[in-house]
This record gives C-alpha cells, structure tokens and sequence, in this order.
C-alpha cells in the first residue's frame, strides 16, 4: 500500500519536472508563478488507520508551496497556519489584481517576505462521513 501510494508520488513529481523543464525551454520559468499543494494527507496505515478520514496530522497536514515570479522570490520556510481558502486571494495577489476581502481567507504572499507575522490563529476543516462508514 505505501509502495503503491510513493510511486503516485513518483508519478506526480515526474510531471511537475516534466512541466517545469517545459517552461524553461520555452522561457516563461522566471516569470511563472506556481502553486503545489494537495487536497488531504494520508494515513498509509498509521496508528492502524488507512484513508484520510480523521483528523490526525499525517492526513490534515499537506505540502503547500508557493513558488512567485522570479522578481518576488525568496527561499522561505514558514510555518504559519493557512488553509487552502487561502490560496485564491493569493491567486489574486499573484496576478496583482487589487481586490478587499472579508471574512476569513488572506493572501499567503506576506507571509513568504515575512514569514514570522501572524496569520491565521485557527484554520477550518470538515469530514463528511457517509452513511455506509457510520456502520
């Protein structure tokens, strides 16, 4: 089960390499913003759990990165909560379209000029949970 769940992983950054190496050769890397990040993490077995139906680290916690235009960029780690509400406004931000938001999502590019400011206190998440695995 995990060596089948690594190779998916294999698979999918065999592709990022694939369309990185692509924007190279045709020069748009350096003024390519990108974003990676994942839906939901994985249990693989973990505490005897498999799925992602629960709400322990290894299936909340996702890779999330942000990779701005080259002028922006700096090699930042940040540990900070964010959830991926956030990730439009910072589509937003990216693209540099001015726009005021309300409620609970932000912009995550301060935090890659200021990794250390606050940001989200809590973040949010839900499981729906079928009828078939209540039994």
């Amino acid at each position: 089960m995990k060596a089948l769940y690594y190779a998916k992983i294999g698979h999918i950054d065999w592709w990022i390499g694939k369309i990185l190496d692509t924007l190279e050769e045709r020069g748009m890397l350096d003024n390519t913003a990108i974003i990676f990040c994942s839906d939901h993490g994985e249990m693989l077995g973990d505490k005897g759990r498999l799925g992602k139906s629960v709400f322990y680290e290894e299936a909340v916690h996702i890779p999330l990165i942000i990779r701005p235009v080259e002028a922006d960029r700096r090699e930042t780690v940040c540990d900070r909560l964010v959830s991926l509400i956030d990730v439009y406004p910072t589509i937003l931000d990216l693209a540099d379209c001015k726009f005021v938001w309300r409620g609970f999502r932000k912009s995550l590019l301060s935090l890659i000029n200021e990794p250390e400011i606050p940001h989200h206190d809590v973040v949010f998440s839900e499981i729906e949970v079928s009828q078939q695995e209540e039994l």
